[in-house]
C-alpha cells in the first residue's frame, strides 16, 4: 500500500496544475503583475482617477440632504453624532423587484449599502448589483440635465415642453418602459393609458421572465410567478438555471440564503438537501451542487422532456410526455433523476433557466405538480403589475408599426433598446419616423443620442418610490440625498408627461399608500419608513393550480425539438455588467467574473475540446490580454472576440455575455469588451447556431 496521503488537491488555474515557467513567473511576485497595472485600453491609474472623481462628488453632495429631511446645522440634530453613521432602510429596484436595503449615511451622505435582516428579499444579505449601488449614485458620467437635440437645457424647458405637447390628447403615443414593481408607477401608467387614448405601452428588457410566465400559461391556464422555496426542499433539480447568482435569477439573494440555510448541519442528526445541476456552462450554482452534468443549451430541453417521460411512467398528470424518443430516454442521469424525485415527492424543486422557451417552463411546471411539490416547495403567483401578452412579441409588433409610421410620439422610460434590441428589428431606424422621441435614462447613452430629448433620471438613493420584492413584499423607497443632477425619477417624469407640470415623487408616493395605510396614516407611514417593508403586506396572491386539459396539444409539438448539430452560441447576461445597464461602474468591471475570473472584458467561453477543435490551445494566459481571437457569426452578424477556455463547459457550445462594446456613454464602459447584441435576433434571443473560426 502507498504511504503517500490519500488528499483533494486544488488548483486555482490550469496553468497552476502544469507548473509552467509562466505560472513560476506569476507565483514570484508578492503582487502579481495583473493585480498592478492593466494592459487594456482602461489604465489601472485611470480607473482610480474615476474612482477619486466619484469619491470628490460623494464629499461634494453631503450638503444635499433630502428636502423633507433637512435640518439646520446652527444646532446639530439630536441624533446626529458627528462621525457616527445613521442608517435608513430603503429598497433598490431591479427590473420588475426591489431588494430591502439599509443605508449607512455619515452626515447625511450615503455611503454603503448592507441588507435589512427585516425584510424577506435579503435576509440581511446583498448581491453585487446592491453593493455597487453607491458608486451609480456618485458616478460623475451620470447625465446632470435634460437635452434637447443634444444641447443642455433646464429641467423647467422639459416641463414647459410637456405641458404644451401633450396637451392634446390625441396624440398616437408609444410607451417603451423596463420593467417596474411599483405601485405608484404603475397607477400613472394606468392613468397616462386612459389620459392618450390612442397610447399603447410596451416592456422591454433584453433578458425577462415572458417565456417563464407563457409557460405557466400553457401548464395551468394563467400567466403567473414561479417562486421556488428552496428552504423546503430535501431534492432541487436546477436546468440551466444559475439560480443564486444575481444575473440568472432576480430573487438569488433570498434563493441563496434560503437553499444554503437548509444545507447546515449542526448536529448527526440534522440533514441537508442534495442539489442537481445540468448546465451548459460552468456557474456559480453548478460549483455549489453535489451533482453536476453538462450539456448544450440546446439539450437542457430534450432533457427535461426524457425525464417527464420517465415520470409518467410513475406519476399521473404527465402523459403528454408518454411518446417522448430522444436520445436522453434512456440516459443514467434521467434514470436515476427520476428514482430521487419520486423518493422525494412533496419536497423536491425542479427549475429551469428564464432563456428557455415556454415549452420547456411548461414542462418543468407540469413536473413539479405532478409530483405534489405545488404548494410544498413550489408555489404559483399573481402578478399585479404582469401584461397578458408576450412582451417581447409586444415590442417587436410596436417596432413594426413604428416602422409603419403609426406613432407620432415615442417615449422611453429606463430601456435602452437601440443597445439592447435584437438587431433584426432594426429599432434605430423605426425610431426616426415619429416626429417626437422622448429618454429618460441615466446616462446619455445610445439611445438618448437617437432621440430628440433626453431627460436626466434620479437615482434610487435620490428619489421618492415605492416596490414589491420578488415574492410580493411591499416597501417605500426613501432617498438619502437631494438628487445632484436634479433628475426626474420615473414617477415624476410620467405625472409631468401626464399633467405638463413639474412633479414631486414624495406627494406621488404618498397618495398610493393612502390606500394601503388607512387606519393612522402618519404613525403607520413612519413605521414602514423606519422597518423598510409594510408588515401589512404579504405575498402576491397565491393561485391554486391544476394542469390544463390542452396541456398535451399545446407542448407535443415542441416534444420532437432536436439539439442544435454542430456549435451553438448561448447569449446571457453579464456576471457583473448584466445587460449592460452597470457598464460604467468601475468596481464592477473591476470585480473579477466568479469562474474565470476575468475582469475588464468578456469573451468566447468553450471547453478544452472546442477549443482543441478549432485550432485554439487549450491553456490560457493571465499575463497580458495577448489572448486567441474568434470569429463568430449568426445569420447576419459578425464578431471578433477573445476566446477562452474553461473546464466543465459544454462541448460544441460557445456562451457569451452581453453588456460590452459601448460607446460614448462614460469614461469606464467606453471601449471596453465586444458588443454581443448584433448576433441577438427576435427569433433567437438566448440561443442559436452559429460557425466558428480562429
Amino acid at each position: 500500500m502507498s504511504d503517500q496521503s490519500n488528499q483533494t488537491t486544488f488548483w486555482k488555474s490550469l496553468n497552476e496544475l502544469a507548473k509552467n515557467k509562466e505560472y513560476e513567473k506569476y507565483a514570484e511576485r508578492e503582487f502579481p503583475e495583473n493585480a498592478t497595472e492593466m494592459t487594456d485600453q482602461v489604465s489601472r491609474r485611470s480607473f482610480l482617477r474615476v474612482m477619486g472623481a466619484s469619491i470628490a462628488l460623494a464629499g461634494f453632495a453631503s450638503c444635499r440632504k433630502p428636502v423633507q429631511k433637512i435640518l439646520p446645522y446652527t444646532k446639530q440634530p439630536e441624533d446626529l453624532v458627528l462621525g457616527e453613521p445613521n442608517f435608513y432602510a430603503t429598497s433598490m429596484p431591479f427590473q420588475d423587484t426591489v431588494t430591502g436595503l439599509l443605508v449607512e449615511n455619515n452626515e447625511g451622505r450615503p455611503t454603503k449599502l448592507e441588507g435589512n435582516n427585516q425584510h424577506p428579499s435579503s435576509g440581511g444579505r446583498t448581491n453585487i448589483y446592491n453593493q455597487a449601488g453607491i458608486l451609480n449614485l456618485y458616478d460623475p458620467d451620470r447625465s446632470r440635465s435634460p437635452r434637447r437635440n443634444g444641447e443642455s437645457v433646464s429641467a423647467s424647458d422639459f416641463v414647459n415642453f410637456a405641458s404644451e405637447h401633450f396637451a392634446d390628447r390625441n396624440r398616437r403615443i408609444l410607451f417603451i418602459s423596463e420593467a417596474n414593481s411599483s405601485p405608484t408607477y404603475n397607477r400613472i401608467k394606468e392613468n397616462a393609458l386612459q389620459s392618450f387614448s390612442n397610447s399603447d405601452w410596451v416592456t422591454f428588457e433584453p433578458f425577462n421572465d415572458d417565456n417563464a410566465l407563457e409557460g405557466t400559461n400553457i401548464a395551468f391556464g394563467q400567466r403567473l410567478r414561479t417562486v421556488n422555496h428552496y428552504d423546503k426542499a430535501d431534492v432541487v433539480v436546477a436546468l440551466n438555471d444559475d439560480f443564486m447568482s444575481p444575473f440568472g435569477h432576480k430573487n438569488s439573494v433570498e434563493n441563496a440564503f434560503k437553499l444554503t440555510g437548509r444545507r447546515k448541519v449542526t448536529n448527526t442528526e440534522d440533514s441537508m438537501s442534495r442539489i442537481y445541476c445540468v448546465e451548459n456552462s460552468f456557474t456559480s450554482t453548478g460549483s455549489y451542487a453535489d451533482h453536476r452534468l453538462r450539456l448544450k443549451t440546446s439539450e437542457i430541453e430534450p432533457f427535461a422532456f426524457a425525464l417527464a417521460a420517465k415520470l409518467s411512467e410513475s406519476v399521473s398528470g404527465l402523459s403528454a410526455f408518454n411518446n417522448v424518443n430522444n436520445n436522453f430516454v434512456n440516459h443514467d442521469w434521467v434514470e436515476r433523476l427520476a428514482q430521487d424525485l419520486l423518493d422525494n415527492r412533496g419536497s423536491s424543486v425542479i427549475s429551469i433557466g428564464f432563456d428557455h422557451s415556454a415549452a420547456g417552463h411548461a414542462a418543468v411546471a407540469a413536473i413539479n405538480s405532478a409530483l405534489n411539490n405545488v404548494g410544498e416547495t413550489v408555489t404559483y403567483h399573481e402578478l399585479p403589475f404582469a401584461n397578458d401578452r408576450h412582451q417581447t412579441e409586444a415590442f417587436v409588433d410596436a417596432v413594426a408599426e413604428m416602422n409603419a409610421g403609426n406613432y407620432d410620439t415615442v417615449v422611453l422610460v429606463g430601456t435602452n433598446p437601440v443597445f439592447t434590441a435584437p438587431s433584426d428589428v432594426n429599432f434605430s431606424d423605426a425610431l426616426s419616423n415619429a416626429n417626437t422621441t422622448i429618454h429618460l435614462s441615466d446616462y446619455y447613452d445610445e439611445t438618448s443620442r437617437a432621440c430628440g430629448w433626453h431627460v436626466n433620471r434620479a437615482h434610487f438613493l435620490e428619489a421618492w418610490g415605492d416596490g414589491h420584492s420578488y415574492t410580493g413584499y411591499r416597501s417605500v423607497i426613501q432617498p438619502q440625498i437631494r438628487p445632484l443632477f436634479d433628475g426626474f425619477s420615473e414617477v415624476e417624469f410620467l405625472n409631468t408627461v401626464i399633467t405638463g407640470e413639474e412633479s414631486n415623487g414624495y406627494d406621488l408616493v404618498q397618495e398610493t399608500w393612502r390606500g394601503y395605510l388607512s387606519s393612522n396614516f402618519n404613525r403607520d407611514w413612519e413605521t414602514v419608513l423606519h422597518d423598510g417593508i409594510d408588515e401589512n403586506s404579504s405575498v402576491f396572491n397565491t393561485v391554486n393550480v391544476s394542469l390544463r386539459s390542452g396541456l398535451a396539444s399545446d407542448i407535443r409539438p415542441h416534444l420532437s425539438a432536436e439539439p442544435i448539430d454542430g456549435i451553438e452560441i448561448s447569449i446571457k447576461p453579464d456576471a457583473t455588467l448584466f445587460d449592460g445597464r452597470f457598464a460604467n461602474n468601475g468596481w464592477l468591471q473591476e470585480l473579477p467574473e466568479p469562474m474565470t475570473k476575468i475582469t475588464w472584458d468578456n469573451v468566447a467561453l468553450m471547453s478544452p475540446s472546442t477549443a482543441e477543435s478549432l485550432g485554439l490551445p487549450p491553456e490560457q494566459s493571465f499575463k497580458s490580454n495577448d489572448v486567441p481571437t474568434v470569429r463568430i457569426s449568426a445569420g447576419d452578424a459578425t464578431i471578433e472576440i477573445a476566446a477562452w477556455v474553461l473546464p466543465g463547459h459544454a462541448d460544441n457550445s460557445i456562451t457569451l455575455t452581453t453588456g460590452y462594446g459601448r460607446n460614448n456613454v462614460g469614461r469606464v464602459a467606453d471601449g471596453v469588451g465586444v458588443d454581443v447584441y448584433p448576433l441577438r435576433t427576435s427569433e433567437a434571443m438566448f440561443n442559436q447556431p452559429a460557425s466558428v473560426e480562429r
